[in-house]
């Protein structure tokens, strides 16, 4: 769920930070939000080898100490940030959130028996879609603060950006609870 929470937003804000702030058409935007599904894909068959041979806790806690760190970064960003800056960004948070999923499925499926793998997969996808939607809440709540009913768009830039800011610092303290939550697991089976 924290996960989930912490990560959903970041295409969102990207885009239109992308779009808004920097200019990019969104062609040229769509190129650099790719980064991150394509490193996870990429990451993903790996860290499910590693989490074959190692306790998932260590891996799935490792990964989101990697997205707290990028969130914390991506919180700084300005309107001059270079383009390949964000890309290293995306790429952290891809390869962070990539290097935390497949463990943390492990652990899960691994604490229960068989029979109850459907209702295992069934609460974690309705952790998934709840995180995400809480997520969202956060978003929209905090832009509502600094935009009111005011639309995105480049006179906005600044109070964008203070949601923007403020948001990813909200993520990462809630992606650095869901450190806390994967660490203090048990051992998996």
């Amino acid at each position: 769920l924290l996960s989930y929470v912490a990560t959903f937003p970041i295409s969102v804000f990207m885009s239109i930070y992308l779009q808004t702030i920097k200019g990019l058409d969104a062609d040229d935007a769509g190129l650099v939000l790719v980064a991150y599904p394509v490193i996870q894909v990429a990451l993903s068959p790996v860290a499910g080898w590693l989490s074959d041979r190692m306790q998932p806790r260590y891996l799935a806690s490792f990964g989101l100490t990697i997205v707290t760190l990028s969130l914390l970064l991506t919180a700084f960003v300005t309107p001059a940030t270079p383009i390949w800056y964000i890309f290293t960004l995306l790429l952290m948070m891809g390869g962070g959130f990539a290097a935390f999923v497949a463990p943390n499925n492990k652990a899960i499926m691994s604490s229960v028996d068989r029979q109850h793998y459907s209702m295992a997969s069934a609460t974690t996808g309705t952790m998934r879609l709840t995180g995400q939607a809480f997520s969202m809440g956060i978003a929209t709540m905090v832009f509502a603060i600094y935009l009111g009913k005011q639309q995105i768009a480049p006179e906005t830039g600044t109070e964008f950006m203070q949601s923007m800011k403020l948001t990813y610092f909200i993520l990462a303290a809630v992606c650095a609870v869901g450190i806390y939550a994967s660490m203090a697991r048990g051992k998996s089976k």
